[in-house]
């Protein structure tokens, strides 16, 4: 029966791979003096608890990290989930392994890689047509068209209605949350348009840049159309 409970254990072991280590390696490294107790607390507050103990055993490589805890520890550090998964420098002297790739990346190849920018290698020794030609396949299939943060909501229903403005600054309220320019625990309300003459519910900077778009208009907005405050 021991020799079965030793087996067993065996069997739980865990090999990591070089991303796997580098995970682990970046998550000590962005802990740095924070302890276990209050990492974990972070992570419980985020939705993504991890105990003390299981994050004692990511750091020593004895527990995985599945994409849901690593999207969680990006959150709660504060950097990008690429910060966890890659080198911390993007030196083009030094190179280590990754997973699933039999060389040395150098590591300013790898976050070129990671970044959808360039593929982890180029035809023609990187110069000629041929070599940007991979660089411009690998970097439309790689990420998509990003568009910039934006204040802009798009009204798309009778602007002659009576709660026409409430509705828009309903809407805008919810996309400046969305896009991050509004603290997510704010308490964020629209204001009144019975409050303020028609028309005033979006700043007069702002909405003299309407763009017509076919048959609706991009109003954008600042703070003077949005009301924040915390409760």
């Amino acid at each position: 029966m021991i020799s079965g409970m030793l087996s067993c254990m065996a069997e739980k072991r865990i090999t990591l791979e070089p991303t796997g280590q580098r995970v682990a390696e970046n998550i000590k490294r962005l802990r740095g003096a924070t302890q276990y107790k209050e990492l974990s607390a972070r992570l419980s507050e985020v939705g993504r608890p991890i105990p003390p103990l299981g994050l004692r055993r990511i750091e020593a490589g004895e527990r995985r990290v599945d994409v849901d805890d690593l999207v969680a520890l990006a959150v709660v550090f504060g950097v990008s989930p690429l910060t966890l998964l890659l080198p911390e420098d993007g030196s083009d002297d030094l190179a280590s392994y990754m997973t699933a790739v039999p060389w040395e990346v150098a590591h300013n190849v790898q976050w070129l890689w990671a970044l959808g920018e360039e593929p982890l290698q180029l035809p023609d020794a990187g110069q000629g047509d041929e070599a940007q030609r991979a660089k411009r396949v690998y970097s439309l299939r790689a990420k998509p068209t990003v568009d910039p943060r934006s204040n802009a909501v798009v009204a798309d229903w009778d602007s002659g209605a009576p709660d026409f403005e409430d509705q828009l600054l309903e809407r805008l309220a919810k996309k400046m949350v969305a896009q991050g320019l509004v603290p997510s625990d704010a308490s964020v309300e629209t204001t009144p348009a019975s409050s303020k003459p028609r028309g005033r519910a979006i700043s007069n900077a702002n909405k003299t840049g309407e763009i017509s778009v076919k048959d609706r208009k991009v109003y954008r907005a600042d703070w003077k159309g949005v009301r924040v405050g915390d409760d």
